[in-house]
């Protein structure tokens, strides 16, 4: 069969189902109350729900300044899969204004649609969110690496990815919790002494605050991923406060059982294979 059914293979432990077949993108969360600048690292976080295509792409689009897509959209950021459960980008050069974003994915079955026939799988959109960019630009966002971690038979650190930025394993008993994981992220290089960091669950739609630490005379900021998390799907979001803008910059923590009807490749092959290993 082509397509897959998302929620059962990535974002649920083996024992629970979606029933939902219609494809739908559910916006999770983006920050539309800051304002950003050029070259700003910009992060949605989405919930893809139903079913897609495997040849599926999604799309993050941008409207022309002060319009809301009537006349035309630019894509900034796309990812050739079935699921990801987060669009990053960096904004290119803009002029100051209003923006829309959203996100498109290429090949979703619509309602009533046959899952076996590609002709029912078409394009649909999620909803339509507020960017506001002012007159500045940013040199370069801020990336992460975790020194503590190597890409082996349990774990992999595919942070440097241009695609989907990730870190965590496929290969967890069903009870595991992050607390076996407990590494360290390097915020590299950052150009705000003001960040924040926030983890989103993506099943559960729910959130909480990691505390960032920096070192007097460091050129980097550190924070750990929280302990305790049960199997999932997870993001986090740094966000690095300029004086008149943000920077956004955000990473998957992936934290799956290997107990899945489908088999997860190798940890050593996640990294140049699908955003979630299927």
């Amino acid at each position: 069969m082509r397509n897959f059914i998302l929620f059962i293979f990535f974002l649920l432990p083996f024992s629970l189902f979606s029933q939902q077949s219609d494809a739908e993108i559910e916006i999770i969360h983006f920050n539309s109350n800051v304002s950003y600048a050029s070259n700003s690292s910009i992060s949605i976080h989405i919930s893809p729900k139903g079913l897609y295509d495997i040849n599926n792409e999604f799309s993050l689009q941008i409207s022309n300044v002060g319009d809301d897509f009537t006349s035309g959209s630019t894509t900034i950021k796309t990812i050739q899969d079935f699921y990801t459960p987060l669009m990053t980008a960096s904004l290119p050069n803009l002029d100051a204004g209003m923006y829309k974003l959203r996100i498109k994915a290429s090949l979703g079955l619509q309602a009533g649609g046959n899952i076996d026939n590609i002709n029912d799988y078409s394009e649909i959109f999620s909803e339509e969110l507020d960017l506001t960019v002012v007159d500045s630009e940013i040199n370069s966002p801020s990336t992460f690496n975790s020194p503590g971690v190597s890409t082996d038979a349990n774990y992999f650190d595919c942070l440097d990815s241009a695609t989907l930025p990730r870190i965590g394993s496929n290969k967890q008993g069903i009870s595991s919790t992050s607390s076996s994981f407990n590494e360290q992220i390097v915020i590299v290089g950052p150009q705000s002494n003001s960040i924040n960091a926030t983890l989103h669950d993506i099943l559960n739609n729910t959130s909480q605050n990691i505390s960032v630490t920096f070192i007097a005379g460091a050129p980097n900021a550190f924070f750990n991923i929280p302990g305790g998390l049960p199997i999932g799907t997870y993001t986090i979001e740094v966000h690095e406060i300029f004086d008149s803008f943000s920077s956004i910059s955000s990473f998957a923590f992936i934290w799956h059982t290997n107990t899945k009807t489908l088999s997860n490749l190798d940890d050593e092959s996640i990294c140049v294979g699908s955003p979630v290993g299927y």
